[in-house]
């Protein structure tokens, strides 16, 4: 019989009860900065460019960390 890695069945949902918590922090997080007025409004239209600036923003500062 060939030998099978097999987890305990606690371990899964260890991992997703860690990334749910997680989740709930980001969401926290997330909504204390909008009711504290930390956020920028974006049109529809202009939605796309404005998620390209971010991603743009966020390489710099990885290469420059």
């Amino acid at each position: 019989m060939s030998e099978r890695n097999i987890e305990p069945s606690h371990h899964p949902r260890a991992q997703e009860a860690t990334k749910l918590d997680a989740l709930l922090q980001a969401v926290r997080v997330g909504w204390n900065d909008v009711a504290a007025g930390r956020y920028t409004d974006v049109e529809d239209a202009q939605l796309e460019d404005f998620i390209d600036q971010l991603g743009q923003q966020a390489s710099r500062r990885k290469w420059d960390d």
